[in-house]
């Protein structure tokens, strides 16, 4: 339907304004840039406020600001990373104040509590959303799948719970939940 189109087009514009204006133009700054440009904004801080806002919390996010963002793009990559250790220059700014414990630790996202969900239960019959979606798709290994799906705790069933739903929902243009 549109030809003249792709994903360069997209951000082709913001790679010209990143080669004409930045001092370091290696790919970790262009990723950095292109970030903070597509996927901060329309994703990751929309989530944020999106989930803050139904618990009715305010979240901070400190390191936005734009002084500092502008300040901070183009330090050279030896000064951001070196030997695998990501965020060198933060870490060296805070070591004084935060213990190394924190300083660190593996990084943690904001996960869900899936295990609680599935003890508790969904209120929907999670193998037979699955299973039906499995035998009408024929995309996975049964055996495999029952596997999955008997295993207490085992997260992939979320996942997999996600995509028969979504299928179902846009590809079969029908619902679970009418």
């Amino acid at each position: 339907k549109f030809p003249n189109l792709d994903s360069w087009n997209c951000i082709k514009h913001h790679h010209n304004f990143f080669k004409k204006k930045a001092k370091n133009k290696n790919i970790e700054n262009w990723m950095t840039y292109i970030d903070l440009k597509i996927r901060l904004p329309e994703l990751i801080l929309m989530r944020i406020d999106k989930m803050t806002m139904s618990s009715s919390l305010e979240a901070r996010v400190p390191f936005l600001d734009h002084k500092l963002v502008e300040n901070m793009i183009d330090i050279p990559k030896d000064r951001k990373f070196k030997n695998g250790t990501l965020k060198l220059l933060l870490k060296q700014i805070v070591k004084k104040i935060l213990p190394k414990e924190i300083i660190n630790r593996k990084k943690q996202g904001f996960g869900l509590p899936l295990r609680d969900w599935f003890i508790d239960g969904l209120g929907i019959d999670v193998k037979a959303i699955i299973s039906e979606f499995s035998d009408s798709t024929n995309f996975f290994n049964k055996k495999t799948l029952d596997e999955i799906l008997n295993r207490e705790g085992d997260t992939r069933v979320w996942y997999l719970l996600n995509l028969a739903i979504w299928w179902k929902t846009f590809i079969k243009k029908q619902s679970y939940f009418s």
